[in-house]
């Protein structure tokens, strides 16, 4: 069986990180394939990764992400 690669994005580092970090040590512990990336290049660090999974932060009107997500869909990527 192959290994989950989940991508864990990061809005605001001093806010987010500890919580981010401790999340995907959990997820390592139970066999899975983080990634922790920054917000800020999400775009190129999510394609050139190809995770099977990505969990975002909260998604606001104003942040340009949605339609990252829309793009991740079509490639059957699994986003939260």
């Amino acid at each position: 069986m192959n290994q989950l690669r989940i991508a864990l994005l990061v809005a605001d580092p001093a806010r987010d990180l500890p919580g981010t970090v401790l999340t995907a040590y959990e997820l390592c512990q139970r066999g899975a394939t983080c990634f922790v990336i920054p917000l800020v290049s999400a775009r190129a660090e999510l394609f050139s990764l190809a995770p099977d999974y990505v969990l975002m932060p909260a998604v606001r009107p104003y942040h340009s992400y949605p339609d990252i997500s829309a793009s991740l869909s079509r490639y059957s990527v699994w986003v939260h």
